[in-house]
């Protein structure tokens, strides 16, 4: 599994030389994981996508455009998260939405 998590990082151009598996103990109940963590996007549109949009331009252009000016998908945000071992990708696969995976 480390190689699976490991190639799915350096795909995202992170760092894979250390993979987080959670293990599990008494204080989490055996799952590895203990609290929360917020993984969301933010998009502040600028003019170029404002006027984007007003033309009805199509999604995939608001999307190149979108992620010209930073914006990080939530599994760009996801993964990295993985790379701090903040979460692990089989919980991150599992609450992506099918199309982000």
């Amino acid at each position: 599994p480390a190689m699976i998590e490991a190639a799915l990082l350096r795909q995202a151009g992170l760092p894979s030389d250390r993979v987080f598996i959670s293990r599990g103990c008494a204080r989490c109940n055996g799952t590895g994981r203990r609290g929360r963590v917020a993984a969301f996007e933010l998009l502040m549109p600028g003019e170029e996508l404002r006027a984007a949009i007003e033309r009805g331009a199509k999604i995939e252009e608001a999307r190149e455009i979108a992620a010209r000016v930073g914006l990080l998908t939530l599994r760009e945000v996801g993964l990295r998260l993985v790379s701090e071992g903040l979460t692990t990708t089989q919980d991150l696969m599992t609450r992506l939405p099918a199309a982000s995976a």
